[in-house]
């Protein structure tokens, strides 16, 4: 008689780790979480250049406690998304700050950081996401399924035979 035991685990992730995983895994974040909202990432022949004085609406939020970026992006470098008239820059700055920077002619303020909240909240989101799958398949777990509920939270569930 052959016995096989099941054992179910259940774990919340709560993740920050602070190891830097270098420019190219951000940008796919980015570009990720930036098609999931509508946005389109802008190529090097597609740049956008603009005089703040000529936009007439625009918002710089930093991108605060969140080493998880800090880290990922090279200095002096940015990024730029791009949906409607909403243009989205994320940057690094030669003394490490991180910002996005956003700018819209039809929209307010308010508006405009309300955008880069949300652009933040899931680009951090992707980015953690493909560090927690690239270190489960490392540590050799096959993923059986995958939830996103209504409030973007992500439940993946994995099994490891040992």
């Amino acid at each position: 008689m052959a016995f096989r035991e099941v054992v179910r685990l259940s774990v919340v992730f709560v993740v920050a780790p602070a190891v830097v995983a270098g420019w190219p895994l951000l940008c796919g974040a980015v570009a990720a979480a930036a098609a999931s909202l509508g946005y389109k990432a802008l190529t090097k022949n597609e740049t956008v250049e603009f005089e703040l004085d000529d936009v007439e609406n625009w918002v710089d939020i930093p991108i605060e406690d969140s080493q998880l970026l800090a880290d990922a992006m090279a200095r002096e470098s940015s990024f730029v998304i791009k949906k409607d008239d909403v243009t989205a820059t994320f940057s690094r700055a030669a003394d490490g700050r991180c910002m996005v920077h956003l700018s819209g002619e039809n929209k307010s303020e308010a508006e405009l950081s309300e955008i880069g909240r949300e652009l933040i909240g899931r680009v951090t989101q992707q980015y953690a996401y493909n560090k927690v799958m690239g270190e489960l398949r490392a540590q050799g777990f096959s993923v059986t399924s995958e939830e996103v509920a209504a409030d973007q939270t992500i439940r993946i569930h994995v099994s490891k035979f040992v």
